[in-house]
């Protein structure tokens, strides 16, 4: 008899324990607070981006949202688009980031009908070996803005004297500046169109660190 009796105190103590762990484990899944990633961190404007994200509503529809950081006082509008998950809450896309979008610090975040909020990540957004001029037909003797991006970039060479990019038109020989890159992989100088040019030029910019090259069409006006 008393074999019987502590089985039966044993099992409804086995049982008891069981529910005890099984409380606990789905307690701890529940207090799991969403979380994701994006990759890669570097991208250009029409590539592609893939997003991924965890324990959100299930079965419901995720709001991603890429945005510059708020404390950026020239920040765009930011760009949204949306995204369903599974039962689990997961969700996984790989979206192409639009041809307009472009800057550096840009938060990637994710956020639900329920309330659920995470951010995923970063990532830089610049068109490859970028150069711009300010005007593409300038005058003779006029002074032109010149910018560039993705050279160097901020986890790389920071602070380096060969962080520099060297400015040539239309052949290396023909050297006319050069200027130092931020740690954000971008430059902004000048450019003096010569009195003397007439007809199409090419203004390259060469990043010796990288050996990376850009470059901007410009015709000479009167």
């Amino acid at each position: 008899m008393r074999t019987r009796v502590s089985s039966a105190v044993a099992l409804i103590l086995l049982t008891c324990a069981g529910v005890l762990v099984s409380s606990a484990v789905t307690t701890a899944d529940a207090a799991v607070a969403p979380h994701g990633s994006v990759t890669p961190y570097f991208t250009a404007p029409g590539r592609s981006v893939t997003v991924t994200g965890y324990h959100f509503a299930a079965n419901s529809a995720v709001k991603v949202t890429l945005s510059w950081n708020i404390n950026d006082p020239t920040a765009g509008r930011p760009f949204e688009f949306s995204v369903p998950t599974d039962s689990t809450g997961h969700f996984s896309k790989v979206h192409t980031v639009p041809a307009w979008f472009t800057g550096d610090d840009i938060e990637v975040s994710a956020s639900d009908s329920a309330g659920n909020y995470a951010l995923l990540g970063g990532l830089n957004s610049f068109a490859a070996n970028l150069v711009r001029m300010g005007d593409t037909t300038p005058a003779r003797g006029s002074v032109q803005p010149v910018s560039g991006n993705t050279f160097n970039n901020r986890f790389q060479y920071s602070g380096h004297p060969r962080d520099t990019v060297i400015l040539y038109v239309d052949t290396p020989k023909n050297v006319v500046g050069s200027v130092k890159i931020s740690r954000t992989g971008r430059f902004f100088t000048s450019y003096h169109v010569s009195s003397h040019a007439s007809g199409r030029h090419r203004l390259y910019a060469y990043d010796p660190t990288i050996d990376r090259v850009g470059s901007v069409v410009f015709r000479v006006g009167g």
